[in-house]
């Protein structure tokens, strides 16, 4: 008892000076109150990660007792970028908190998606809706392609309408209907010819390889380069044999 009592007299200061570093959100508008939250949850994540670091010390243990007894942020957040976008829906300002939604609301993602590509898929700020849309798996392949169907046809923004075209393409090539990868290929080919986003044009060139490429029962690219004894070759020396690659980095 002494023992957690004394945790507590060292912890309690900690916890109420962290409260009161926290800016508490002031009525000057959506904007701002949206970067206050956005801002207060990151760093609620940095101190959600420095408590498992720290918890990881004791062992394996005490680091999976932590995730198991310790709230996330988004626990804590989802409600209050939820008020946010209610209390601002229709409005413009409401699409920073709907994408934030779309990115860590997996439980409303596709209430929060139908919003973002429907009162706002002309917004600028679409593009961002648009990337967290191509991880959003609580939503089903089809509904994801209608709803970059829509960003495709009615934004008037290109960084939004390339974007859109890039995700939707990504949702295609996953799919085995061949009529399907076509139009996949088809994508990836706009938004080569036609961004000038030099990321995204890298991007869409590497998936459009991986798509023309790297599917299975292709044959894969050669590979050349050396063993370990120094020795040249080549993967297509050892065709009609069995071959294991192993890819691997050391970072």
């Amino acid at each position: 008892m002494r023992i957690l009592t004394t945790i507590a007299a060292v912890l309690l200061p900690l916890v109420l000076h962290a409260q009161e570093a926290e800016p508490k959100p002031q009525d000057t508008g959506p904007v701002e109150t949206y970067r206050v939250l956005e801002d207060a949850f990151r760093r609620a994540q940095i101190a959600f990660g420095a408590g498992y670091q720290e918890a990881a010390k004791a062992g394996a243990e005490a680091a999976q007792e932590y995730l198991r007894t310790t709230p996330r942020p988004e626990a804590e957040f989802t409600a209050r970028f939820r008020a946010g976008a209610e209390r601002l829906a229709g409005e413009p300002e409401a699409v920073p908190f709907l994408v934030w939604l779309l990115q860590n609301d997996a439980e409303r993602a596709p209430a929060h998606a139908k919003a973002l590509f429907g009162v706002h898929v002309k917004s600028p700020e679409l593009v961002r809706a648009v990337q967290a849309l191509r991880w959003a798996w609580r939503i089903e392949p089809a509904e994801r392609l209608a709803l970059l169907d829509r960003a495709v046809e009615l934004s008037p923004h290109d960084t939004v309408r390339h974007r859109a075209l890039h995700a939707r393409a990504e949702v295609r090539m996953t799919e085995r209907d061949a009529s399907t990868r076509e139009a996949a290929k088809r994508d990836f080919e706009s938004v080569i010819e036609a961004s000038r986003d030099a990321q995204l044009v890298k991007e869409a060139r590497a998936d459009l390889f991986e798509l023309e490429n790297l599917q299975i029962g292709m044959i894969a690219p050669d590979i050349e380069g050396e063993d370990l004894d120094g020795v040249p070759f080549k993967l297509s020396d050892y065709r009609g044999k069995v071959v294991v690659l192993d890819f691997w980095g050391d970072w």
